[in-house]
């Protein structure tokens, strides 16, 4: 069977509108392709620029991700640090060692919270990611089976928002969570439109 590849890049426009919204969804391989592309979906919907960077892949701007399916991403993280981004998302995945591992990423990731803008992590991320490079500010969530990683700082919840960090349970959740950014991003009106179009229930 072959392998599907999905291209984002070719829906991107590489010179971020300095009036517009400006969202990075961070992916190395092994990334869950479903929470990354809610997020990315979700995300262009409320008119958000949204870039999909590559974190640490062993096959440049595509992402072998945690089912088989390859994305073409929008461009290697390295080419956003001088990009004025409103939210950095992490899909969770199978594995998150091209993230985690990423010093261009987890110094994007610092820099945003200093800044107070916001970031999301999903599924695994907030305890694989966030927790070992302290970037939590708060109570957060995560997948289940990851919560005894996040001691002191579990709730179990579909989504968990604080002062500049949004963290969530996993795909079944990711639709929800996606739609609280755009609220946060663009108001709830914004979120309203989108979750019509998709008939989605808020």
């Amino acid at each position: 069977m072959a392998t599907r590849v999905i291209n984002l890049a070719q829906v991107h426009d590489d010179s971020p509108d300095l009036h517009s919204k400006l969202a990075m969804i961070a992916v190395s391989d092994g990334s869950d392709e479903l929470e990354t592309l809610i997020l990315y979906d979700v995300l262009k919907r409320a008119n958000i620029r949204v870039i999909l960077a590559a974190c640490s892949t062993k096959d440049g701007k595509i992402v072998h991700t945690s089912h088989g399916m390859k994305l073409v991403t929008t461009s290697p993280v390295e080419d956003s640090v001088d990009y004025n981004i409103d939210l950095i998302a992490l899909p969770g995945g199978e594995t998150l060692d091209g993230l985690r591992d990423c010093e261009v990423l987890i110094k994007l990731l610092k820099k945003q919270v200093e800044k107070g803008k916001w970031i999301a992590a999903l599924s695994n991320a907030p305890a694989e990611i966030l927790m070992p490079h302290l970037l939590l500010d708060g109570k957060a969530t995560c997948h289940p089976s990851k919560a005894r990683d996040m001691t002191g700082y579990f709730v179990d919840q579909d989504f968990a928002v604080t002062k500049t960090c949004i963290t969530s349970q996993g795909q079944g959740t990711a639709m929800r969570c996606a739609l609280k950014l755009v609220e946060i991003l663009c108001g709830h009106e914004a979120a309203k439109r989108v979750a019509n179009e998709i008939l989605f229930t808020l």
